[in-house]
């Protein structure tokens, strides 16, 4: 307390009011609430091609299959969402062809501002998604050329290397 005190003095003894520096916290949180949440009205309507890792999600009132696009695999299930202007819910016309999470996707289609919030079961358990875009996919692709396919391949190998450790002690 003592240490706090004399911080407070210093900062008073040198002009600065403390009450109006700690009323600017909020204005910063706000501000940075706000920057999660927007977007950039260029891309209303914008025909796409976004590369990604698919997050099944089920379907939508019409029976029309849903998913989320994350950037970095893993997302959603070993670490939090991306903020809301960096989740894209993806409305397929079909299935995705690509049956897991851990394989990078190429999403075509075209892209609108709409929010969105839904909890869904991930493999962690239940996760929110709150998104602030629309994809509405015409196709769906198993992406090539990425830098990330290497980091990907690693990740699956420590995972599937641990499963198979976990079998051979017993400990599944």
């Amino acid at each position: 307390m003592t240490s706090l005190a004399d911080a407070g003095t210093r900062l008073e003894d040198n002009g600065h009011d403390i009450e109006a520096l700690l009323a600017q916290r909020w204005i910063v949180a706000e501000n940075r609430k706000r920057a999660t949440t927007s977007t950039n009205a260029d891309l209303e309507d914008a025909d796409v091609a976004i590369n990604g890792f698919l997050i099944p999600a089920g379907s939508n009132d019409a029976g029309a299959p849903i998913a989320y696009l994350v950037p970095e695999v893993g997302m959603c299930s070993h670490m939090p969402p991306p903020p809301p202007n960096q989740l894209i819910r993806v409305q397929l016309a079909e299935p995705s062809p690509i049956s897991t999470p851990y394989v990078m996707v190429q999403v075509s289609g075209s892209l609108q501002q709409q929010a969105s919030d839904e909890t869904i079961f991930v493999s962690d358990g239940e996760t929110r998604m709150l998104s602030m875009w629309l994809l509405n996919a015409e196709t769906v692709v198993a992406a090539t050329g990425t830098t990330d396919t290497v980091a990907l391949n690693e990740w699956q190998e420590r995972i599937r290397s641990k499963i198979l450790e976990r079998k051979s002690t017993g400990n599944d």
